[in-house]
């Protein structure tokens, strides 16, 4: 008798009209996800995963994300438990705030999951924007970092890094200079700041984590 065949999970990449959408999708086939690039609300529901794609600008993409009413709905999926990646400004769009393109004292509100903000790195020795192939060192609070060596950087491109108020959620810290945080994990939210559909075989294997924690929520 033939075992029924399960499905893949079925992770929507949130469409902000522009960005790595594309890119992530492709990264996310490749490692056996079914996918959606998308922000109907009725395949989000459906979803066992979703993904904040990154690049681009804090208050304009933020702009964008209540333009489509969006925030209801990832509340929605968030308070659900369901598995949350975010990329880059994916993972910065998770906190209160950020001063990019905005008055200190008058930052861009974001989806406010994650306490802390976000702003402009202060490098002594490196350009910015930041770019290129970094080392992450990784916490033992994170489950994106499995089966992938010590050894392998992840490509980064940005200007900007999170401050998260508890760094409890910190789960990796960029190696470059004083270090800075690379990537974070709180309950059944993910994020990373670089962008591991451009960081060859360890980003495939991060994705490919992270489908693992959508296939394991989804059994839950």
């Amino acid at each position: 008798m033939n075992e029924p065949k399960i499905e893949a999970p079925l992770i929507a990449v949130i469409d902000f009209d522009y960005g790595t959408r594309q890119s992530v999708e492709s990264a996310l086939r490749e490692v056996g996800a079914r996918t959606a690039i998308t922000r109907d609300p009725e395949i989000l529901r459906q979803a066992d995963g979703l993904v904040l794609p990154g690049q681009g600008n804090f208050p304009p993409t933020m702009e964008v994300i209540r333009s489509y009413g969006l925030v209801d709905e990832l509340e929605r999926a968030r308070q659900a438990g369901t598995a949350i990646l975010g990329i880059c400004l994916g993972m910065q769009m998770m906190f209160d705030s950020s001063t990019e393109n905005c008055p200190v004292d008058e930052p861009a509100k974001g989806l406010g999951w994650i306490k802390g903000t976000v702003d402009r790195l202060k490098m002594s020795k490196t350009k910015m924007p930041i770019m290129g192939w970094i080392d992450v060192a990784w916490n033992e609070n994170s489950s994106l970092d499995k089966d992938i060596p010590a050894s392998d950087p992840f490509y980064h491109l940005h200007s900007f890094a999170c401050q998260p108020s508890d760094e409890s959620v910190i789960s990796g810290w960029s190696t470059l200079e004083k270090g800075y945080v690379s990537a974070v994990r709180q309950d059944n939210l993910y994020g990373v700041q670089f962008h591991p559909e451009k960081s060859s075989r360890s980003g495939l294997q991060l994705l490919r984590n992270f489908v693992t924690i959508c296939e394991q929520t989804d059994l839950e």
